[in-house]
């Protein structure tokens, strides 16, 4: 019976973030904001590499604290204002419930960022095949613009270079929609729930940056192409911060939804 109760609690998580319009909104945004600022280059290249590359230079990474968040801090909310969670309670366990709760957020952020890349995979295909005639993986252009910044542009594995780039995103979008379950705990209006992960990671990027404390900052995690100094040998470090910000997050959560439960 717990077994199935389990399965009930993940179905119905995926369920409420399906249901939930800001899981829409947040791809639908994310992107507009990364595809529309890289359109001059749309028009004059189909190298699909260079163009995904230029997706980075939108405001898809400045937004993806707030858009990975929203889906799952609204569902939450909901669910406090309706009670939701002691109905839960009666056929299952506080740990679980938490553990669902942490694993459904994940996976949102994850899910807005692989559907956000797989739209902009099509629709950069589409685009370069209207225009152009052809599309191409791999150029001089992308060798010249992520020369030393990239070890797949370096070994000119273009399929790889994607990959990270989409891999490097979800990890990043995964740790935010945690840290918005966490302050639920203790803040109740929807707004600051939902603004906090973005008000944290823009905050504190400033500030260790400025200190030039570059590893300690969110943003940092996010870091490729043009953009970066890291090479793929830095996969283990950000997997090392990332599992941090997932057991912080869990903690914190399953201590205020105990401590509210008592």
């Amino acid at each position: 019976m717990q077994k199935g109760c389990d399965a009930a609690m993940i179905r119905q998580e995926i369920r409420r973030v399906l249901l939930s319009p800001f899981f829409y909104i947040s791809i639908a945004i994310l992107f507009a904001g990364s595809f529309f600022p890289a359109l001059y280059d749309i028009s004059n290249h189909y190298d699909l590499s260079y163009l995904m590359d230029s997706t980075l230079a939108g405001y898809g990474t400045a937004l993806m604290p707030i858009l990975s968040t929203l889906a799952i801090a609204d569902s939450y909310l909901i669910e406090e204002r309706d009670g939701y969670q002691y109905a839960v309670m009666a056929r299952t366990t506080k740990l679980k419930y938490c553990l669902s709760k942490i694993g459904a957020a994940i996976g949102t952020g994850v899910a807005v960022v692989l559907i956000t890349k797989g739209l902009l995979l099509l629709s950069m295909t589409v685009s370069s095949l209207v225009i152009f005639g052809k599309v191409v993986l791999g150029s001089e252009v992308v060798d010249s613009a992520c020369a030393g910044t990239s070890y797949w542009i370096d070994h000119h594995n273009y399929i790889m270079f994607i990959g990270q780039q989409i891999l490097y995103d979800c990890m990043y979008a995964s740790i935010f929609p945690g840290l918005s379950l966490a302050i639920s705990t203790i803040a109740k209006n929807k707004y600051v729930v939902m603004l906090f992960p973005f008000i944290y990671a823009n905050v504190t990027t400033l500030l260790f940056i400025g200190l030039q404390w570059y590893y300690l900052a969110p943003m940092i995690l996010d870091a490729q192409g043009r953009a970066s100094s890291l090479m793929f040998e830095g996969l283990p470090y950000r997997i090392f911060v990332i599992l941090i910000y997932w057991l912080v997050s869990t903690v914190f959560f399953i201590r205020g939804v105990w401590s509210k439960m008592k």
